[in-house]
């Protein structure tokens, strides 16, 4: 009897791998705790194994912690960094793809990682497309003028390889959705998550005679810093406090406003007294990718003004479309927080506003993130 050929035999590995039913290999970046939540979830609901590889670490440690119950395979991979782009150690990651045999692979679009991304999807065709490919995408456009041109270049390349050889795709924003949707390929709208539905609850906060606003996050540029500043200094009669860490320069104008108050950087454990402590968030990026702490401040019922540069907008519109502000438009932001003053003052619309933000949040909870996978994967899986 002639052996069997090399293909006849790799394939019949392939086949006794997947009687295990399915078999999800996810590349990321870093997991912090509201994607371990999502992981967690989407593990607890699969019907077969997920794992997630770790293709670098965050820059501020702070934001991540390794004592979180995972209960998915994590794996973590040693990169090294040229410039903003983290190269991994592809022979232990091909060993990894060869060991664990996913039959559906889930790759991004996140630059500092297209080299191990792309990886993936030569390793989906050395078998034959065997492994199914699931693109995940958190801003497929990629045309916010904010962005270096270069950059963005390079991104809509990377982007469109990976949309072309992907099986389907995973959208975690609606624009996204609306535009890839209607391409042909199986295409999902994955919410943008930080809260499982329970966490989503009204926050009773102190009775105030003014409303107090805040800012939680990085403290740079990208964030428009300098806008947040302006409004600051033109509205002293009202208090911002502020949580964050970030470039200095920035961080001595605000410390030296008599009503600001600056709290550093604010662990997950202390951003229930945060937002108890303020009536409104203002977000006033220039460019995020979504942005949760719109998530996190809505959850408690505590509303946000944002600017059109975050793509998080899309739940303040389904609060309150008045509270969004144009990119970099001071005069406009001015005109928002005027309004947010009276809705302050109107008691009975103030408090109808902060329930509607709580079912908004629900709507996107780690639970309704992790039935979009699930739902993208069962349509995968009955296709091939």
């Amino acid at each position: 009897m002639k052996s069997l050929s090399k293909k006849l035999k790799r394939d019949l590995v392939w086949e006794h791998a997947n009687k295990r039913s399915n078999n999800i290999l996810i590349l990321t970046n870093y997991i912090l705790n509201y994607r371990n939540k999502l992981f967690n979830h989407l593990s607890c609901s699969l019907d077969g194994k997920l794992t997630v590889i770790e293709l670098q670490s965050p820059k501020d440690e702070k934001r991540i912690s390794d004592k979180f119950e995972s209960l998915y395979d994590r794996i973590k991979i040693p990169h090294i960094k040229i410039g903003k782009i983290a190269i991994n150690n592809h022979k232990d990651l091909l060993k990894i793809l060869f060991e664990e045999k996913p039959d559906i692979g889930i790759i991004n679009d996140n630059l500092p990682n297209f080299l191990s991304n792309i990886l993936m999807l030569v390793f989906s065709k050395i078998y034959n497309n065997k492994v199914k490919i699931l693109y995940w995408t958190e801003d497929f456009s990629y045309s916010n003028n904010y962005l270096n041109l270069y950059k963005r270049v390079a991104h809509r390349i990377i982007s469109k390889i990976m949309y072309i050889s992907a099986d389907g795709v995973l959208c975690f924003n609606s624009q996204d959705y609306d535009v890839l949707s209607k391409k042909g390929k199986h295409a999902v709208f994955v919410p943008q998550s930080s809260n499982t539905v329970a966490e989503c609850r009204y926050l009773t906060k102190p009775a105030r005679t003014k409303p107090a606003y805040g800012y939680l996050g990085y403290i740079k540029s990208r964030k428009n810093i300098k806008l947040l500043i302006n409004l600051i200094e033109r509205y002293q009669e009202y208090e911002f406090i502020i949580g964050g860490v970030g470039d200095e320069h920035y961080l001595q104008t605000l410390k030296s406003f008599h009503n600001v108050k600056w709290l550093g950087f604010v662990f997950e454990k202390d951003k229930e007294i945060f937002f108890k402590n303020i009536d409104f968030l203002i977000l006033p990026s220039y460019y995020d990718t979504w942005g949760l702490v719109v998530n996190e401040a809505l959850s408690t019922g505590t509303l946000v003004i944002v600017s059109d540069g975050v793509f998080a907008k899309e739940m303040v519109q389904k609060v309150d479309g008045n509270l969004i502000f144009r990119n970099n438009d001071l005069q406009h932001l001015i005109s928002i927080f005027n309004y947010s003053l009276e809705l302050f003052n109107n008691k009975e619309l103030f408090e109808k506003l902060r329930h509607i933000a709580i079912d908004v949040a629900k709507e996107y909870s780690i639970e309704k993130s992790s039935e979009s996978f699930l739902r993208i994967i069962n349509k995968i899986k009955e296709g091939s």
